[in-house]
């Protein structure tokens, strides 16, 4: 290849004028363009040629004859591919109709092309099939280098052939469009030579572009014509990624930048001009060398580099960064940090209106990395610190054991309200910092109070056993020297209104790219569009590429700060770094961290109104060390979106979908939600279910096997760890979902060393969750109105250990598990109600040691004249649900005897009767209703139960409350709603009712029965049933058993449609079929049971404003069935249904 400089020639607006003289090119001058055959136009950035039916349009420059080296270059654009031969070509070496040649597009055919004209006839030298697309501008280089002739589409070569196959070189530049109308934009003319130092080669030049990205689209388009020259395979296995990929990448496609710089530059003297779309060409450096901010652009991409001089206040302004996987994203680097004293920022501008063709997947308006190598690193400063002193209204001066790095005068801190129901957050700018670091005087002083205290205004470090640390409200420090944030949230980088234009706001990504991008220092203020308002959507593209209605209404993923590996997580790569940050005003999460191996520590999260920190797929691996999170509020709560995998967006500190996440030592408060939450409920993505890698455990749990060998886990059954975080002034403390059911180890998962105080409803919870550690951690409510639960299940949590706890100032302390092994020891409880038992719905061995009580004060408000017990021991009535058999019911005393049941449907494990184990320090304890002498119902019409005392029912069915009879020697305790006595021998072996425990056929009812501990079956004789509850004898292992069976002939009765919520359909979505939730009532003795059912409806064609009945029928448990009518309302005021 010979050394070369070019001198380049432009035709902008159809004329430039051309200064001294050009070799090889004839008279300098004014270029103009003379017409030679058909019609053409000018438009503002270069013209369009409008050929007739199987005719030419053609159109040659003034500038006279090429005469050796050259390259022409364009942006073309087709309107029309369904027939042949349609296209748009450069013309070259024109010497007159008949004798010229080309290179270009064949848009009919989809090919491009190198060719000659030869008397007339049309030759193509060189061929090529290409994927074009109608009305896409594709950028067309053609290089004659003497020896050789190369075309190039997209800045990727197509056609390489020898020059001297072209005979027609020599003469005259020019435009050709066949048989359609053709666009050509941004013209320019190399004249390349040898003589010259190649050095000296241009390195920014300006290419005129179309006025918007793809203004001229058609709808008909693919929904992602690739961007060939940023290919490179994406993501062959992974067709999700691959779809992103593309999509991010055709925002910036090399077609339509208007500025591009092929080597190093200072941004000061690159001349840019507002809606300019700048190309950072691999191999370049581009410094950005001060403000630049006042200008708009319209997309950045960077395949080279781009870098932020750390010396000089620098900043840019575009609507869509993009860093290519070549390119290298420097704003600081850990050796030369941007300076305290200046800044560095990239404002993403107002996108306004989205455009839809343009944009399908709703990426434009961010910041995209797609690369490693983004390094992010601001001046360091400490993301909060501890103040000595109590926080109280009026102070102005505040002290710190030790100077918080790097604050200064003109930092905002942030003082997080300590009430739960009341904003009152402030956020204050420091008016001066001591000479050594340890005393800030704020600006003004503060209007509330920001101490943990209860609803008296005591301090909770005045409650016994709670130190001023264990309640310790760090300050945060939201001020940051390197900035990312939204143009539309004007100057109010801590305050504006987080509701406010975001469908136009920008958001920040880090993705597919799982190592090797630190962001340290930095602040994220305002960004993010996903609305935790309402249920996240996902874009959904029909065959022609465009967007289906409401799949783009709330789009998943665009979030103030997101690592979006979505999947490929990994141990043995090096973690995303998130440190020392800032994430402010954002609708839905702030961090997001998906699918990612990613370490968070000491950054500061603030007005995140789903999560501040967020743990999206499960399958997520790393550490959040010491972070705060404060004021995460949705405006209104609603049930579970889990159906839509659509988490966290309820208003918490932090969320976890992964367990593989160590979660230690954060800080969380003022959230309408939860302050932490670990929730690993199975998720889904792009039709696949979420795993987690058995390579990525813990040390410790790969020692204990826990994976048996499979290569991936369910996340649920993955124990996570959790120590040292403290939270409060929320609804509730620490959730844990959907964790370790049905799990083929024994391994718990922990929480411990963490204070939790303040919140409204619920401390430690464990929803459908079993097998978690609760261990040297604090719950405090309120002394002076103590209600709710400081610990509490659900009917799903079994095998709990809870240890060394302070549990104060709740209405019940703990709300014990009511099956399963567990254990508690060393506890400490003050609370209106310390320790509540009810009779168990499945077999349960609790076991209490070394338990500590206090006192609360009598006279509180909330509790005067409750009942204060250590330990409350209740049976009480249970609904029947599906799947719970031989319960018996009993309305006037609002007490029920739960003999046996078969499986549980939430839970899928064999139980029989319900044994119920309770120890207190070596001795067992009974209800009341355990007791021998006590007569368990009288009124009931049911002469088998009314008026007999325990023994007897015990000696006539060996049937019993918990399954047993209390000893005579067991007795009343003080402190204990119950009885404390020895161990009984009267447990029987579990046995589970296999054949069906309510029927409608009364006639030769075989009851068959399972002993649990044996495994063998057992089959009754034979009996006649009667309306109502039947008392049917088995003899199992020797003992005369009793099920209770119940006949039932009454039909269910139909309730109501609950899904979808309203029944009305569009008349555009007719006919079709609708799938349809309701619910009906079954009466069981005196017990009315709500049960669901489904059906799928046949909707047909109906005018807006009528009426569709449709006829629901259904069947209750012991086989009556029955029906119900529904009307669906047609009205064009319904939400459309997506496909």
């Amino acid at each position: 290849m010979k050394s070369q400089i070019a001198l380049i020639v432009s035709f902008i607006f159809l004329s430039l004028t051309v200064s001294g003289a050009v070799a090889g090119v004839n008279e300098p001058g004014s270029a103009q363009w003379i017409e030679v055959s058909g019609s053409w136009r000018a438009i503002p950035t270069g013209v369009e040629l409008d050929a007739p039916y199987r005719g030419r349009a053609l159109l040659l420059s003034d500038l006279g004859d090429l005469n050796g080296p050259f390259k022409l270059e364009a942006v073309l654009t087709c309107f029309e591919t369904e027939k042949a031969w349609r296209n748009a070509f450069l013309v070259f070496g024109y010497q007159d109709p008949k004798n010229f040649s080309y290179a270009g597009i064949y848009c009919g055919r989809r090919r491009v092309a190198i060719g000659e004209v030869i008397n007339g006839r049309t030759t193509d030298r060189g061929l090529a099939f290409y994927p074009l697309q109608a009305a896409v501008p594709y950028l067309v280089s053609f290089r004659n280098e003497g020896d050789e002739a190369i075309l190039s589409i997209d800045a990727q070569e197509k056609i390489r052939i020898p020059a001297s196959s072209l005979t027609s070189t020599k003469g005259k530049i020019g435009l050709n469009a066949w048989y359609a109308r053709s666009r050509f934009e941004g013209f320019n003319i190399e004249l390349l030579h040898d003589d010259e130092d190649p050095n000296h080669l241009h390195k920014v030049t300006r290419v005129t572009r179309p006025g918007g990205p793809c203004t001229s689209c058609s709808a008909q388009r693919d929904p992602y014509p690739m961007d060939h020259d940023h290919d490179h395979g994406a993501h062959m296995d992974d067709p999700v990624k691959r779809e992103e990929h593309l999509a991010a990448f055709n925002l910036v496609r090399d077609a339509g930048a208007t500025l591009r710089v092929a080597g190093d530059a200072l941004w000061s003297n690159m001349d840019t001009l507002a809606g300019d779309r700048i190309m950072i060409e691999e191999g370049a450096t581009v410094t950005v060398d001060g403000d630049f901010s006042g200008q708009a652009l319209e997309w950045i991409r960077v395949d080279g580099t781009l870098r932020f001089d750390p010396s000089k206040d620098t900043a840019l302004k575009a609507v869509t960064v993009v860093i290519g996987h070549t390119g290298t994203f420097e704003m600081g680097t850990a050796l030369d940090r941007i300076s305290a004293g200046k800044t560095a920022k990239i404002v993403i501008a107002d996108r306004g209106e989205r455009n839809k063709l343009y944009d399908p997947l709703d990426l434009s308006g961010g910041f995209i990395s797609h690369t490693a190598k983004t390094s992010i690193y601001g001046a360091l400063v400490q993301a909060h610190a501890v103040p000595r002193e109590d926080l109280v209204r009026g102070l102005s001066v505040i002290t710190f054991d030790g100077p918080p790095a790097g604050w200064k005068a003109g930092d905002a801190l942030l003082f997080a309200g300590t009430k739960i129901d009341v904003n009152e957050d402030e956020v204050i700018t420091v008016a001066e910092i001591s000479p050594d670091g340890r005393t800030a005087r704020l600006a003004r002083a503060l209007q509330f109070d920001h101490v943990a205290r209860d609803s008296s205004g005591t301090p909770y470090y005045e409650y016994e056993r709670v130190t001023r640390e264990d309640v310790e409200i760090p300050v945060g420090n939201l001020t940051r020297n390197v900035q990312f944030m939204s143009e539309v949230i004007g100057s109010d980088l801590y305050g504006a209104d987080v509701r406010r234009d975001i469908s136009r706001r920008g958001h920040f990504m880090v993705m597919h790219v799982h190592s090797g991008v630190v962001v340290d220092g930095a602040g994220f203020y305002g960004l993010g569009r996903t609305n935790a308002d309402i249920v996240h959507t996902s874009p959904v593209l029909d065959d022609h590429g465009n967007v289906m209605p409401l799949t783009d209404a709330n789009t998943i993923g665009r979030y103030a700060l997101h690592f979006h590996g979505r999947t490929g997580a990994s141990i043995d790569n090096p973690p995303q770094i998130v440190r020392n940050s800032a994430i402010v005003g954002s609708p839905k999460h702030g961090l997001v961290h998906h699918g990612a191996h990613l370490v968070a520590e000491g950054n500061v999260s603030y007005r995140c109104n789903g999560s501040g920190f967020f743990a999206e797929n499960g399958s997520e691996i790393g550490t959040w060390r010491n972070n705060l999170a404060v004021r995460s509020q949705k405006q209104a709560i609603e049930p579970t979106r889990d159906a839509q995998f659509d988490f966290g967006f309820a208003g918490h500190g932090f969320w976890l979908q992964s367990p593989g996440i160590e979660l230690l030592d954060n800080y969380s408060f003022g959230h309408s939600g939860t302050c932490f939450s670990v929730y690993t409920f199975p998720n889904r993505e792009n039709g696949h279910d979420v795993r987690f890698d058995s390579a990525n455990l813990r040390e410790d749990l790969k020692a204990l096997n826990i994976h048996g060998g499979k290569p991936a886990l369910v996340p649920m059954h993955v124990p996570f760890h959790a120590s040292g975080n403290k939270g409060g002034a929320s609804k509730s403390g620490f959730l844990v979902g959907n964790h370790l059911l049905n799990v083929p180890h024994s391994v718990n998962s922990v929480v411990e060393n963490s204070v939790l105080w303040g919140v409204k409803e619920r401390g430690l919870i464990a929803a459908y969750s079993r097998s978690i550690t609760y261990r040297q951690s604090k719950v405090l409510g309120d002394r002076t109105y103590p209600v709710q639960y400081a610990i509490q299940g659900n009917g799903a949590t079994e095998h709990m250990l809870y240890e060394d706890l302070v549990v104060i100032g709740w209405g019940t302390g703990l709300a014990a598990p009511g099956k399963g092994h567990n254990e508690m020891r060393d506890c400490y409880f003050n609370n209106v109600v310390n320790v509540a038992f009810t009779n168990s719905v499945a077999p349960r061995d609790f076991q209490m040691e070394r338990l500590t009580f206090g006192t609360l004060d009598p006279g509180a408000p909330a509790w005067a004249g409750e009942k204060h017990e250590n330990i409350a021991m209740q049976v009480s009535a249970n609904a029947l649900g599906t799947g719970m058999l031989g319960a018996l019911f009993m309305q006037k005393t609002e007490k029920m005897m739960m003999m046996m049941q078969s499986k549980d449907p939430m839970m899928m494990e064999e139980e029989g009767i319900s044994s119920d184990y309770i120890w207190l320090d070596g001795e067992r304890l009974y209800y009341l209703e355990q007791s021998g002498s006590h007569i368990l119902f009288t009124g009931t019409g049911i002469p088998e139960l009314d008026g007999k005392t325990g023994d007897r029912l015990w000696r006539e069915y060996h049937l019993a409350v918990a399954g047993t009879v209390a000893p005579p020697e067991a007795r009343r305790v003080e402190g204990v709603a119950g009885l404390v006595g020895p161990d009984t021998e009267t447990i029987l072996t579990p046995i589970v009712l296999n054949s069906p425990w309510t029927t409608n056929d009364y006639s030769g009812y075989v009851p068959v029965v399972t002993d649990v501990e044996s495994g063998g079956t057992v089959r009754g004789t034979a009996v006649t049933l009667k309306e109502g509850w039947n008392f049917i004898p088995v003899r199992v292992a020797g003992v005369q058993r009793t099920v209770l069976v119940y006949g039932d002939r009454t039909p269910p009765a139909f309730t109501k449609v609950y899904a979808p919520p309203r029944l009305e359909v569009h008349p555009l979505d007719l006919p079709r079929r609708m799938a349809l939730t309701f619910s009906f009532t079954d009466q069981v003795a005196h017990v009315t049971v709500g049960l669901f059912a489904g059906a799928t409806v046949d909707l047909p064609v109906t005018p807006d404003g009528g009426r569709i009945p449709v006829v629901l029928e259904f069947e209750d448990q012991a086989g009556n069935k029955a029906s119900g009518t529904a009307e669906i309302a047609v009205t064009s005021r319904a939400q459309r249904i997506l496909p």
